[in-house]
């Protein structure tokens, strides 16, 4: 029977042993067994609490032993009933379970603090080990990192000398913004649409810029308003736009971006930065975590989402991102692509 109710959301299991009939001896195997069992629980558990262990002589011929487990996550499984005659193997099997630690969970699954796979909460909840964790203070996320060979195979038509600067920007920036993906997943969205954006990183300014016919986005919905002989039009990995954007980018970089930004599309460094900073402040990267490409779309450039008419780019934006997902050698994403 599956977990439901207060005990799942606040992710407890009681394990309750019922053994020892007949005589003393049986009674005493069992006093030996369950105290093992406890203190090896506490030594593996946080917040334990082991109810006293009822010892009745007589009339009475059972051992009672509860022991309720915070945080501890064991889904679609009954309670551990221990009879006499299996009481030692089931007991191992329950220490097996309580020492597995470490899982190999498909990249958009979490793996539970006691080794399971799956999307709920109670496995990208408290206690996550890997995987898409949601953020708490008490979870445990790992990182990733990019490497120039995947990088590479992420954006193959550029030479290597430009290549090498784009990838040290990267670098760089990763350091200077603190972040860095927490799994391959959120890389993969981030890159896909960087390369997207940049024509596989071959530009950092739209083309329109060439032409000088970048002339829509001089206007934005807050009170910033654009300096005199400033474009504002698309430029860096996320192609930054409109006033506003390139002064909150510029107020978190410690940058004057609404007077120069240019820096945008010039400096490797701050191109990369730009394009951080915006998946940090529009929470992409938790929706990237959570293998939602869509919703990443949806944040970045809403007007390629259904019934919008950049509708058609929307396509496009898709294969790039399948096509970076094997450079990571992901399997193909086939839920959440749409905005």
């Amino acid at each position: 029977m599956a977990c439901v109710g207060q005990c799942c959301a606040n992710f407890c299991k009681e394990f309750k042993a019922f053994a020892l009939r007949g005589n003393v001896l049986d009674l005493a195997i069992g006093i030996i067994i369950g105290t093992a069992f406890t203190n090896v629980v506490q030594s593996l558990v946080d917040d334990i609490i082991t109810p006293p262990l009822g010892l009745i002589l007589g009339g009475v011929d059972f051992v009672n032993l509860t022991i309720n487990m915070k945080n501890f996550v064991y889904e679609d499984q009954p309670p551990v009933v221990i009879r006499y005659g299996s009481l030692a193997s089931e007991f191992i099997q329950v220490l097996k379970h309580l020492l597995r630690s470490k899982c190999s969970c498909p990249e958009n699954e979490g793996c539970s603090k006691w080794g399971y796979c799956g999307r709920t909460d109670a496995y990208c909840g408290d206690g996550c080990q890997a995987g898409p964790c949601k953020i708490s203070s008490k979870t445990i996320h790992t990182s990733f990192d990019i490497t120039p060979e995947v990088f590479a195979c992420i954006f193959p038509n550029i030479d290597i000398d430009l290549r090498v600067r784009r990838f040290n920007g990267l670098t760089e920036a990763m350091k200077q913004m603190k972040w860095k993906p927490i799994n391959s997943t959120e890389a993969a969205i981030f890159l896909a649409h960087v390369s997207h954006e940049t024509d596989g990183l071959k530009i950092l300014a739209e083309y329109c810029s060439k032409q000088d016919t970048c002339n829509n986005y001089q206007t934005s919905w807050c009170s910033i308003e654009a300096r005199p002989n400033m474009k504002y039009y698309g430029r860096g990995w996320f192609q930054l736009s409109y006033p506003c954007n390139y002064y909150n980018a510029g107020k978190a970089l410690g940058l004057d971006l609404l007077n120069n930004p240019d820096l945008v599309s010039k400096v490797d460094k701050i191109a990369v930065s730009t394009a951080v900073w915006y998946f940090k402040e529009t929470e992409m990267n938790q929706l990237a975590e959570q293998d939602n490409f869509g919703g990443t779309t949806q944040k970045l450039n809403e007007y390629e989402c259904s019934g919008k008419v950049g509708y058609h780019m929307q396509a496009e934006r898709i294969q790039t991102y399948h096509r970076v997902r094997k450079c990571f050698d992901l399997s193909e994403a086939t839920t959440n692509l749409t905005c």
